[in-house]
Order: C-alpha cells, then structure tokens, then sequence
C-alpha cells in the first residue's frame, strides 16, 4: 500500500501505559519555528527519571497501568518538577522497508511477560497531543516484528531526531495532529532510511498541556 494513494483504515490501539519525561522547549536545531515543546516518543535528550529502569517494576512496554505507579518511580529519583507525566497508545500497523503496510499483533512487539498491558484502559486526565512515528530497532528481520527487546524495541522519533518536523504539519508539540499525516510520514520514513534496521510504527500520545 501507499500511504500517499491509499486511505489506511486506522485500528483498534493499544493503550500501553504511562510514564514521566522531561516536556522540555523545543531545541533550535529541530528548525521549525512553529514547535514549543516535545512531546516525542523517543527518549533521545527526552531522559524518563533516572534509575527508572533498574526498578524492572514496569509492564512490557516500559510503562506504568497507572499515573500513580509511575509517579513511584518519580519520586526515588531526580527533580520532580522537571519531569512530566505522559500516556500512550499503541497502532499495530508495521510500515517497512520495502513500502508495504500490514497489521501485526501487538503481543508480537510488546511479548506477553508480566506485568501485561493494561485493558481497555484510557488516558484519564490528559488530553491527546499528537501522533508520533518510531522506529522500532528490533526488527533486524524483515518481516519479522516478533523480536524481544526492552519496551518494545523502539528508538528515534523522526520528526524529533531526524529533524522531519520541519518537513511535515507538526504541530507546537512536534507531533501530528492528523491520522493521514502520520500515516503519510511512516510509509516516507520507512522507505527513506534502508541504512537503519527498524522498520515504523505510529503512537498516540497524551500528556498535561503546557
């Protein structure tokens, strides 16, 4: 399929959890005027408290089934006041190499070791900010999405660190506001960098406006 011709039917997310990271001002090096702050993905200069990952008290994703869980690990560490809390969901479409757009299972990416993922739960008292796109390290196979990494696997957030914000409609939180456009930049992305072994998956996320 190509994101560019074809309307891509959205799936059911996954709400994968919450967490807390620095929500710092957009750095000048990102190039686009009209973002505040970053609300990406990734944690590339976008650090979560530190220690937090030493607690392994977390589910398979690296996050919390509520914003008092992850405020534990908060709390142990650092300054709170500068971090942030954040929820996000999970769109099970894999955007690969190649320019083919297929559904996986989520217990694929994420694995199925406890603590699980939560239900049906939504992200209650934060407000949708955008949609991001990530690239998912793990897949080393093409056309294999089921490697076991911590949280998934994901890495860089190319509206972020690639500095693509510039390039598409990012919105003051440099993420997307639209369905279509996030679609649109995860087939680009994942055809455009064939240098790099994760193919590209699309997040929702939620966080306290700012």
């Amino acid at each position: 399929m190509n994101a560019e011709r074809v309307s891509i039917t959205r799936p059911m997310p996954q709400f994968l959890g919450y967490c807390f990271k620095v929500f710092e001002a957009c750095p000048a090096w990102v190039g686009a005027e009209r973002v505040r702050r970053v609300a990406s993905v990734t944690e590339c200069n976008l650090p979560r408290p530190e220690g937090w990952v030493d607690r392994w008290d977390f589910n398979c994703a690296g996050l919390y089934e509520t914003p008092a869980a992850a405020r534990v690990a908060l709390e142990e560490s650092g300054d709170p006041d500068e971090f942030h809390l954040f929820a996000y969901e999970f769109y099970p479409l894999r955007f690969d190499h190649q320019g083919s757009i297929r559904e996986v299972r989520v217990e694929e990416i994420f694995g199925t070791s406890d603590p699980l993922l939560p239900g049906a739960r939504s992200a209650d008292g934060l407000v949708f900010l955008g949609f991001d796109v990530v690239e998912r390290w793990a897949d080393s196979v093409e056309n294999d999405a089921s490697t076991p990494a911590l949280a998934g696997g994901f890495g860089c957030s190319p509206l972020f660190c690639g500095m693509e914000a510039r390039n598409y409609p990012a919105n003051e939180y440099c993420l997307l506001d639209t369905w279509e456009d996030a679609c649109v930049a995860a087939a680009a992305f994942a055809v455009s960098t064939p240098d790099k072994p994760g193919c590209y998956y699309v997040f929702g996320v939620f966080g306290e406006r700012l």
